[in-house]
């Protein structure tokens, strides 16, 4: 049987595969599994690609996924950044811009602690980084409304984050969008810029994906146009997940969606995923992985989440 990164190389090369890959956002739930606050882990490499690699390891999961914080970026721009129940909470922005993002803040961690990870596992898991994306930096740095009239100056910070990203060796760099793409995602300037981070993450012989929450179900046509490889479902506007055949529309033009998984609701993660199996074996096997509706929270209870992961792992498409 194929390994799931086998797969993974598969759907990107528009192949059928024989088996889904499931990548699940891994958020705090890592701190419950190592013992350590998120506060701690986001401000020691070490101990953050440590508590991913074994998280990883104790569920058997796919892929890894590092830097799935976003509020990063916007802290290496000089966004204050306060701590509430062991959460990052972003202050105004205040228009704030860095001439080195990579090296500020917990984003310098985050980076490296992405080297450390992929050099591990980069032989036998599907390794991804994510990045805070244009339309979300600039709601964070200039506010909401506006945030569009500034794209042009967030492309100069993302350039440089992305390349620092890029050269930790993934297969996919993820861009994190949440409700403000749904304010932006018209407006030709971000396509622009997403046209020329696409560039540098091809220069890398890599995979650009999006990853949406927060949107309007009835708006994901939109997202299209910014013509990205993979497209990730998160929660929507109200909450829910997304349903795969909603979502199959964008993978259409792509290589492929990676479909969220309402990890809480064990009736409704098994339902998700037939559906999703269902519009894979439609599409000749093509097309779909799956992900988390989210990243994982603090709370999860790990017997459900072993559970959903033996679930995917033992289906043959």
């Amino acid at each position: 049987m194929e390994s799931g990164l086998q797969a993974f190389q598969r759907l990107l090369r528009r192949e059928p595969i024989g088996r889904p890959v499931f990548v699940p956002l891994i958020g705090h739930m890592m701190t419950r599994v190592e013992g350590i606050p998120w506060q701690t882990l986001t401000t020691d490499p070490t101990l953050w690609a440590n508590a991913l690699k074994k998280t990883a390891d104790l569920f058997g999961l796919d892929g890894v996924v590092a830097g799935m914080d976003p509020t990063l970026l916007a802290e290496a721009c000089g966004s204050e950044l306060t701590w509430e129940d062991d959460m990052p909470v972003l202050g105004p922005g205040g228009g704030l811009l860095c001439e080195a993002p990579e090296t500020a803040g917990r984003m310098k961690h985050a980076i490296e602690a992405a080297e450390r990870l992929f050099d591990i596992c980069r032989a036998d898991r599907v390794c991804v980084a994510a990045l805070t994306g244009p339309a979300t930096l600039a709601a964070q740095l200039f506010g909401p409304e506006e945030g569009p009239q500034h794209l042009a100056e967030i492309k100069r910070v993302l350039v440089k984050a992305t390349e620092a990203l890029c050269k930790t060796g993934p297969h996919v760099l993820l861009f994190m969008e949440g409700a403000g793409l749904d304010r932006t995602v018209s407006a030709p300037g971000l396509r622009r810029v997403y046209q020329t981070l696409k560039n540098i993450v091809s220069y890398y012989n890599m995979t650009a994906g999006l990853y949406m929450e927060g949107f309007q179900t009835a708006d994901l046509d939109a997202p299209a146009a910014l013509r990205m490889d993979l497209y990730l479902a998160g929660p929507a506007m109200d909450g829910l997940c997304t349903a795969a055949s909603q979502w199959a529309a964008l993978g259409r033009d792509s290589l492929g969606i990676g479909l969220g998984i309402p990890m809480d609701r064990p009736e409704r993660a098994a339902a998700c995923i037939e559906e999703g199996i269902t519009v894979c074996r439609s599409a000749g096997g093509r097309g779909l992985f799956f992900t988390s509706c989210g990243p994982v929270r603090r709370d999860m209870d790990f017997e459900i989440f072993h559970q959903i992961a033996q679930k995917i792992s033992g289906i043959h498409i």
